[in-house]
């Protein structure tokens, strides 16, 4: 026999082997082969029902979380257009105030500085009058003077002794502290 056919053989008592293998397996094996079937059959059945039920469950809870998330940034956004709406009120309230505390600033300013200017005015009259009055008393004072002077030389020149009359007189007192002039006792 030649190696091929000695192979083919073998292979044909190996294919013949293998169904007596599987039809003894199936006497010895075969119910309960068919029971694990049926049994993952089963298990299987149940572990896709339990596989539902979880994904349908956490697919209710994402929609719920989902729900509240919205809910949520709802009510925040809501929170916070209120307050901003609240801030920019007191924002524009603050403004008013604000404008109307200048305008009232503006306006005492304007009267200050308009009584301001009257006191300078009335300041700078009284400065004025009080130098045209000096003045006044100090031309009149002047004049006053200036006639006293002109009088007083008046006089003096009236009064003064002549050069004549004050040598003569000159010597006349020196004759009496002397003793040697005899002059008539005006007694």
């Amino acid at each position: 026999m030649t190696a091929k056919k000695k192979k083919a053989e073998d292979g044909g008592d190996a294919e013949g082997g293998n169904a007596n293998l599987g039809q003894v397996r199936e006497l010895l094996f075969g119910t309960q082969v068919r029971d694990f079937e049926k049994r993952f059959a089963k298990l299987e059945g149940r572990m896709e029902k339990e596989i539902e039920k979880t994904r349908s469950d956490l697919k209710k809870r994402l929609e719920s979380l989902d729900m509240f998330v919205k809910q949520e940034t709802t009510s925040l956004s809501e929170s916070i257009r209120s307050e901003q709406s609240e801030r920019t009120q007191a924002l524009k309230d603050a403004a008013k105030e604000l404008s109307k505390t200048a305008a009232a600033l503006e306006k005492k300013h304007a009267r200050l500085e308009d009584r301001l200017t009257k006191s300078d005015r009335t300041l700078n009259q009284l400065v004025l009058d009080q130098i045209t009055s000096v003045r006044d008393d100090l031309s009149d004072k002047a004049t006053e003077l200036e006639n006293l002077v002109e009088q007083e030389a008046a006089d003096l020149r009236d009064s003064k002794a002549d050069r004549v009359v004050l040598g003569s007189m000159l010597q006349e007192m020196a004759l009496r502290i002397t003793d040697s002039l005899d002059l008539p006792d005006l007694d």
